[in-house]
């Protein structure tokens, strides 16, 4: 699945029942991203998927593009 969310571009792909792996394909790394276990294993919803993205996108320094430890 390939989500836009604030001008940005994530595929999501489900790795096994409510794991979800999130790619930044147009982040300067494309490989850079995050994951998401949903508690139970149930299925997420699109709009689920976006705000998961919108947090991530938040958390990311827009100087370094990336999430500062």
């Amino acid at each position: 699945m390939l989500y836009e969310v604030d001008g940005e571009r994530f595929e999501v792909e489900e790795r096994s029942p409510g794991n979800y792996a999130y790619r930044w394909v147009s982040h300067r790394d494309p490989q850079y991203g995050f994951s998401v276990a949903v508690s139970g294993g149930g299925a997420m919803t699109p709009s689920g998927h976006r705000e998961h993205i919108r947090e991530f996108i938040s958390l990311v320094d827009p100087v370094t593009g990336y999430i500062e430890d």
